[in-house]
């Protein structure tokens, strides 16, 4: 409970003063990275822990990249812990667990991640926006 209440405590200080919200999230960044690549378990507890405490959006830190478009605490620590996963897998040469290869589940996954490129290609053939594709990924994600 204390740690939340700190976690909401600097975000409206980042919230105040921008400067501070781009230095927390510099700090959050290097900090997950180290976590999730000295344990990947605590990774995802880090997950956890943001999906719990976060706001609704996950945007209780965010770093402005242009225009609509946000880089949220949120995408940020998903995206590190997919990418230390990843390159863990790739040092070990082996990106999957035994346990994942053999579930039923992951052909269910394959057909998702399909379907959403399927949507990704038509909206890019029908002219939508590409800000909205990335919300619409993004929220299925």
């Amino acid at each position: 409970m204390c740690a939340g209440l700190l976690v909401y405590f600097f975000s409206f200080v980042s919230y105040s003063i921008p400067v501070f919200g781009a230095l927390m999230m510099s700090i959050l960044i290097i900090g997950v990275v180290y976590l999730a690549y000295r344990n990947l378990w605590w990774g995802m507890l880090i997950v956890c822990f943001e999906l719990i405490v976060g706001s609704l959006s996950g945007a209780s830190f965010s770093f402005p990249l242009g225009g609509e478009l946000f880089l949220t605490q949120r995408k940020v620590i998903w995206l590190i812990v997919l990418c230390v996963w990843i390159v863990k897998g790739i040092q070990k040469k082996k990106l999957f667990p035994d346990d994942v290869r053999r579930s039923p589940l992951g052909i269910i996954g394959i057909m998702f991640g399909a379907a959403i490129l399927w949507g990704v290609v038509r909206s890019f053939m029908t002219g939508v926006s590409p800000l909205l594709i990335y919300h619409d990924v993004n929220g299925y994600l």
